[in-house]
């Protein structure tokens, strides 16, 4: 490969290391469902991103898991009828689900339909996406500034 070429390249690299450098993985986000034999859900309030998914694991038995308030469900999810020990439930909030399930601010309240009235309630906060800050921009601004510079350099050579 040329100096050139292998310039090019190394400053493409650069360019797109520095634009993605923020950006992250999807998380698995862990519920249990009934530690102790409890009517709750712990942790009972969550914040994710999207993309992210929210698994629930049931530490006792009599539970499961639906979206809304008790009295008020709603239909984005539902583990099915009450569950035992053991079973595993998980919903991914990526863009699909937000916009098949709108709900205002991206929270989703969800509950256990036989333990709600005891207060077997949750909340799934899906965090809004980030804008980069002026300084990251600056950064990637000035790597796209370089790699320009680089290449009409190696042009005049």
């Amino acid at each position: 490969m040329s100096f050139r070429r292998t310039t090019l390249v190394a400053g493409l690299l650069f360019c797109f290391t520095v634009f993605t450098a923020g950006s992250t993985t999807a998380a698995t986000i862990d519920v249990t469902v009934g530690p102790g034999g409890s009517p709750t859900f712990s942790p009972q309030d969550v914040t994710i991103q999207i993309g992210d998914t929210v698994r629930w694991t049931w530490a006792s038995d009599g539970h499961n898991v639906g979206s809304g308030l008790p009295g008020s469900p709603t239909s984005a999810f539902f583990s099915g009828p009450p569950q035992n020990t053991g079973t595993v439930f998980s919903v991914t909030f990526d863009a699909a689900f937000l916009a098949a399930n709108p709900i205002a601010n991206n929270l989703y309240d969800y509950h256990c339909h036989p333990h709600g009235f005891l207060g077997m309630v949750g909340s799934i906060q899906v965090a809004s996406p980030t804008i980069p800050s002026s300084s990251e921009w600056s950064i990637l601004l000035l790597a796209v500034l370089m790699l320009g510079t680089a290449t009409w350099f190696l042009r005049k050579i």
